[in-house]
This record gives structure tokens, sequence and C-alpha cells, in this order.
């Protein structure tokens, strides 16, 4: 197996620094261990637009609402923060970060209280 070049390491290390210092500001320190939080959630190109992620959302939400526990996500694609602001979300903070192959990219995260 080959090994990780040091770059990408020290990449992920950076961003990691970054990302959890941003979703502590943005959502509150420990909000996203105490919600359901959404991580690497997405939908396949091929069925975008078919109420997947409304679908994928709402089976979520129904396991969180009895609970009284909000829901989070993060997204680096800021062409679905709609999606999500359609499906009850409220974005609550957008940082900017370094890409591993050093161009700007952004993150932004949303809330959603039950």
């Amino acid at each position: 197996m080959r090994q990780i070049p040091e770059s990408c390491v020290s990449w992920w290390a950076e961003f990691l620094d970054v990302y959890d210092r941003f979703t502590d500001r943005a959502f509150g320190p420990g909000l996203k261990l105490d919600s359901y939080h959404l991580q690497l959630f997405g939908v396949a190109p091929e069925h975008h637009r078919k109420g997947v992620a409304c679908a994928l959302v709402q089976a979520v939400e129904q396991i969180a609402e009895p609970q009284h526990l909000p829901m989070c996500v993060e997204t680096t694609h800021p062409s679905v923060i709609s999606i999500y602001e359609k499906l009850g979300f409220h974005l609550v903070g957008t940082e900017m970060y370094k890409r591993a192959d050093g161009s700007q990219g952004q993150v932004s995260a949303l809330l959603k209280q039950l």
C-alpha cells in the first residue's frame, strides 16, 4: 500500500483544526455530539431531484423529534444550502478554508431545531 504523502497528512490536520473551531463557533461547543449530525450526507448525482435527500432527512427527523434533539449538517457545496433551508434548516455560519490543492473552499453549517 502506498504511503500517504506528508503534504496530505499535514493538510488534513490543518483542515480538521479549522473545521472543529468553525463548527464550535457556528453550532456552539458540543452541539454536534448532542444532536443528530448528518455527517457525510449526500445523494448520488443520478438520484438528484427525486426526493431522496428529503426522504433521508425526514427519516432522521422522525427519530430526533421525539427526543427533542436538533439536527445539524455541514456542506462544502453552497448550491445545496437552499435545499437544506427548504427542509427547515437555518444557516448558522460559513467559513473559508484551504483545500488540499491550495484553492479556497467554503464550508457552511446548518441547524434545525426540533
